[in-house]
């Protein structure tokens, strides 16, 4: 199937919709188009003209909200075939675009994989969510040898980082450095290549103040402790450091997907199954149950709560758990915590974006930014387990079934069948 469409030409109007923008005023814009010109948002809003020769979509009675950024993503181990050759059609992003996931950061990656990936998606040549990447993270921890990267110079950090940024990462993962001389070096070269420095937690919040004081930009995972009093609170909202808590693979405590794998048979999701097998779907079974008070993973999301009011940035991150479905998961385990809808569509869309450094480009519906952005058939603002409600997907100005991410406009395509399927 040829999925040629890196550059869209021609206007599309969405009509008649309920449009949470998720820009600077948090707008609710009721019976409104949106209107794309090529993969922009060119106008919102109730007034809107639409141009002759526009292909209109009626979305009367839906909701629109940006796509979803997950801000800490894994698109399934390193994405190659057993005979060691890229895969054309990549499960681990076609299945998230299903889900309403327009952009995937992986933050766990391989410099070289990842980069072949991005230029195929970019040319074209494939496609799924849009993929940013740290490449190959810095592993400081002697408990993966086979990944180690010791630093002990700057001119050693320098090497690292610079052969990842020019595959195109955009951040460097600092995974568990326990020296602060390689963690002031790690942080001092991704300075001068204008990148960001985002640290694993390791479940360790003695190791997170100090990565904080020493410079890094945003916490991936949960630190793994609760309560969180006042003092780590205002001294986090002082860094302004974002944290990307994966709720769903919480630490220190029963992981937040396993509450949705003894309530939901995901071996029998219709859309799971259209990107993988019965049996791997099967093979997710997490037969240990754990009682509601039990659960750790809304915790920690009532402890986040206080630092996303004193103004860190939170955002979403799926961990690649679920191929898509993981996002919601993830979305839900927010609003276990405490969160409000509104709230965790925020941290789902901006948020993730502004934290990667892509917010002008992508995370809310605006003129001027890509169009990327969610139909659905529910209101998430009422539940955001509503948010799994997708009927359509736009990313890039590219309109895909929230079926199973065949392409409806401009040229409509299948989804390729998935070659291990039968």
């Amino acid at each position: 199937v040829d999925y040629t469409v890196a550059k869209p030409t021609g206007t599309i109007a969405l009509t008649g919709a309920t449009v949470i923008t998720v820009d600077k005023d948090r707008r609710v814009i009721e019976n409104a188009t949106v209107l794309v010109t090529d993969d922009k948002i060119v106008a919102i809003g109730t007034d809107v003209t639409t141009p002759d020769g526009a292909e209109v979509f009626d979305a009367t009675g839906k909701f629109i909200m940006p796509g979803i950024v997950d801000a800490h993503g894994h698109y399934g181990g390193d994405n190659q075939s057993y005979l060691h050759t890229l895969e054309q059609s990549l499960p681990g992003l076609m299945s998230p675009l299903a889900q309403g996931v327009t952009t995937l950061y992986e933050v766990y990656g391989t410099a070289e994989k990842d980069a072949w990936v991005r230029d195929r998606l970019e040319a074209g040549k494939t496609y799924g969510s849009r993929l940013f990447t740290t490449g190959t993270p810095i592993f400081g921890a002697k408990y993966r040898k086979g990944l180690m990267r010791p630093i002990t110079s700057i001119d050693e950090a320098r090497q690292a980082l610079s052969y990842n940024h020019a595959f195109g990462a955009e951040a460097v993962k600092d995974y568990t450095q326990f020296t602060r001389k390689a963690r002031h070096a790690t942080v001092a070269v991704s300075r001068e290549l204008g990148i960001h420095d985002v640290a694993e937690t390791a479940g360790n919040l003695q190791m997170n103040m100090t990565q904080l004081i020493d410079g890094i930009t945003g916490l991936e995972h949960s630190m793994g402790m609760t309560p969180l009093y006042g003092d780590v609170i205002k001294f986090m909202a002082a860094t302004e450091v974002g944290v990307t808590p994966t709720l769903i693979v919480v630490y220190n405590g029963p992981a937040g997907e396993t509450y949705f794998h003894r309530t939901e048979r995901v071996w029998e999701d219709p859309k799971l199954l259209k990107f993988q097998t019965r049996d791997e779907l099967l093979r997710t079974r997490r037969p240990t149950h754990f009682w509601d008070d039990e659960q750790y993973a809304p915790k920690m999301a009532a402890e986040l709560k206080p630092l996303y009011e004193a103004g860190v940035s939170l955002q979403l991150g799926a961990h690649g758990q679920m191929s898509g479905l993981d996002a919601h998961w993830e979305m839900e385990l927010y609003q276990m915590g405490g969160f409000s809808p509104a709230q965790i569509i925020e941290i789902s869309t901006i948020k993730g974006a502004e934290y990667h450094g892509f917010g002008d480009e992508l995370g809310s519906i605006e003129p001027g930014k890509f169009a990327d952005l969610v139909v659905l058939d529910k209101n998430p603002l009422e539940h955001i387990k509503n948010a799994r409600a997708v009927r359509w997907v736009m990313q890039n100005g590219v309109l895909y079934s929230g079926e199973d991410a065949a392409r409806i406009y401009p040229n409509p395509a299948a989804t390729p069948k998935m070659y291990f399927l039968d």
